[in-house]
């Protein structure tokens, strides 16, 4: 009677799962059945993130526990515990993500032990303490040439400069506009962009001269030298440190060619407007 019970039970979880598991050649055998492997998804490819199966099947009147180990090519993949109830099944999954390459995936039961009473464990060594081995390959992902073609278009976009698309805009005017209108816009965008390079220089230098200065006042307030009082250091650094302040704002002003049309623009507006309040 017992045999035939534990048969329907092994039929019901066969019913279950379909063909992912074979029945055991001795069905009294508590462990794992063999070739029970099976995978969410199947087949599979790289990058894919799935699920390993398996299926501890526990024969005994007793409560069976432990911990299933879940391997790839003798590499640990993941560890769960599971409890399987006397004369039933218990179903064991790990995550995993896939990775091209040859695979050869099966799980072992550790710690098995058999529960008597409330608190009381019986170490069991099982038999079928390994599952079958499941060897897979996986093939790497072959990225298409219009792929890497559209990345670098994207890349190319992201990384084009503000004086790229001024130029384009000048182009643009040039070819739109009749040349009495033209050339005169085109002259003042150059002479503008002419000055902002000779500004932009010049701060840079001023930068540099400033910080140079505030270097030699430090190693000058280490020394005990006798001077006026508005020459000390701890007089003049707080100036200088201002003065460096305004240097580095006006140099990212005149740096970045849309920040200083974007200034110059509102700067542009105020005195309109002002001249417009004052004169009209």
């Amino acid at each position: 009677m017992k045999k035939f019970k534990i048969l329907f039970l092994v039929l019901l979880c066969f019913l279950s799962f379909g063909n992912k598991i074979i029945f055991a050649q001795n069905p009294s055998t508590t462990g794992f059945i063999p070739s029970n492997i099976w995978y969410s998804k199947d087949p599979f490819e790289e990058g894919d993130k799935i699920k390993i199966y398996t299926l501890v099947f526990n024969s005994d009147k007793r409560e069976l526990s432990g911990s299933v180990l879940f391997f790839d090519n003798n590499v640990l993949l993941g560890k769960k515990n599971f409890i399987a109830a006397p004369s039933s099944v218990a179903q064991v999954a790990i995550n995993w993500n896939v990775n091209a390459g040859d695979h050869d995936i099966f799980a072992k039961i550790e710690s098995s032990k058999f529960t008597i009473s409330a608190g009381k464990y019986e170490d069991v060594y099982l038999n079928e303490n390994e599952s079958e081995h499941s060897k897979r390959t996986v093939n790497k992902k072959i990225v298409s040439d219009t792929t890497n073609k559209n990345t670098a278009d994207t890349s190319n976009q992201n990384t084009s400069t503000t004086g790229d698309q001024i130029s384009n805009i000048a182009n643009k005017i040039k070819e739109n506009t009749p040349d009495v209108i033209a050339k005169p816009l085109i002259a003042t965008a150059n002479l503008t962009e002419g000055f902002r390079n000779g500004v932009e220089n010049n701060l840079t230098k001023k930068e540099v001269e400033i910080n140079k200065d505030i270097k030699n006042l430090s190693n000058v307030s280490n020394k005990k030298t006798e001077t006026s009082f508005l020459k000390k250091p701890s007089i003049q650094k707080p100036f200088k440190y201002v003065q460096l302040f305004f240097v580095k704002l006006f140099g990212f002003i005149f740096k970045y060619k849309i920040v200083f049309y974007v200034v110059s623009f509102f700067v542009i507006l105020f005195l309109l407007r002002f001249l417009w309040q004052r004169f009209f």
